[in-house]
């Protein structure tokens, strides 16, 4: 028979709670995203995160700077993570050799949910990828089925007189219904 004490700790392990930090939950792919919805800071960079002002009615949330020390370490991740280079100036855009398509998720087709979710990336000197981060998330765990099958992607690498780089793209992932 379940108890009142096991049917709380199911409870406080599905939804936030007062104790919570909501962007301490998420995954980090989506960390800068939901940062800069929660605190306003870095709108240029990801326009399309944004929280209605209801989601603070939740515990754990808070549309206020969230700790200074995940902000610290989201400016430093994106800084560490964002090459100089981008496509131009003698800089050649890099080629996919290899890709999967995303598969949708349960949720997703069992909603009939299509989209496209839109992904910032680097494309290292030796054409794979990393520090992958959500710009325009879709949700329903379309994201990280996203992240997924861009983790797979091979290109050839970008480069700049003649020598492969590292170089930091925008990804459009889209998810259709067949």
């Amino acid at each position: 028979m379940a108890t009142v004490q096991a049917a709380d700790r199911v409870l406080f392990q599905i939804f936030l709670n007062v104790g919570d930090n909501f962007v301490d939950l998420v995954p980090e792919y989506w960390r800068p995203c939901v940062i800069s919805a929660v605190t306003g800071k870095g709108r240029q960079r990801y326009p399309n995160c944004q929280i209605s002002e209801d989601f603070s009615l939740v515990p754990g949330v808070t549309l206020v700077a969230s700790s200074q020390s995940d902000l610290a370490e989201t400016a430093q991740m994106q800084k560490a993570s964002k090459p100089m280079l981008r496509v131009g100036n003698g800089v050649t855009a890099p080629k996919v050799i290899y890709q999967q398509d995303p598969i949708l998720s349960d949720e997703a087709r069992h909603a009939k949910y299509q989209g496209t979710c839109v992904l910032w990336l680097v494309v290292d000197s030796a054409g794979r990828v990393r520090d992958v981060r959500v710009s325009r998330p879709l949700g329903v765990g379309l994201d990280q089925k996203a992240v997924d099958a861009i983790l797979k992607w091979q290109f050839l690498p970008s480069r700049k007189d003649g020598e492969p780089v590292s170089i930091e793209i925008a990804v459009m992932v889209e998810f259709h219904l067949y």
